[in-house]
């Protein structure tokens, strides 16, 4: 979780990494109906329809011992995260409302646009600075998926931070180092971080 090599001949390198949107299913198919999916056929007897935890997803138990509790959060809470360097941020996924929801945000020397929607379960943090140096402020597009928001310029962004029209069409918005997470692992590897909605 702190993206980088811990162990081994590049300790300390970090690798690149890619924008992964964690969601649910139906949204996928909102947004991609024709989002090719896995197959359940896996050779192995298991019913993938029930969840194989039990009450773990909401109890307050882990199934493994943390350096560091912070209990100004469930343990279980989804939540984004951004780390900085100097400074980390998390915003709780499920208090996005059940509306596309962006804020524009400052996170340590990074301007950034956390967005997100609790009923569709999702969220994404990306740079509002530009290649150019341009710091955009971002609007919520509401029930457009894969569209979630626009800008002062007249920009539509997509979930993965692609301009799909306006005058920056083709263009991406730069990655941050932000992922999800459950609460008690992101506080465990970054203590003291900020909660936006707390």
């Amino acid at each position: 979780m702190l993206q980088k090599s811990v162990w081994g001949s590049r300790a300390g390198e970090a690798p690149d990494t890619i924008q992964v949107i964690e969601t649910l299913f139906g949204t996928l198919l909102e947004m991609y109906p024709s989002a090719q999916v896995m197959t359940r056929d896996t050779g192995w007897e298991r019913n993938y329809d029930i969840y194989p935890y039990g009450p773990y997803l909401t109890d307050e138990g882990l199934l493994f011992p943390v350096s560091e509790v912070d209990g100004r959060l469930h343990p279980k809470t989804r939540v984004i995260g951004i780390q900085t360097g100097a400074s980390n941020k998390v915003y709780q996924i499920d208090s996005f409302g059940p509306t596309t929801v962006t804020i524009n945000d400052q996170v340590g020397d990074q301007p950034i646009v956390a967005v997100g929607n609790s009923l569709r379960n999702f969220a994404a943090i990306y740079s509002r600075k530009l290649s150019d140096g341009t710091i955009l402020t971002f609007h919520p597009i509401q029930d457009g998926l894969p569209n979630i928001m626009n800008d002062d310029e007249g920009n539509i962004w997509d979930i993965f931070g692609f301009a799909i029209s306006g005058p920056r069409a083709g263009q991406q918005l730069a990655n941050t180092d932000s992922f999800t997470s459950f609460w008690f692992a992101w506080a465990a590897f970054y203590p003291e971080s900020e909660i936006h909605f707390n």
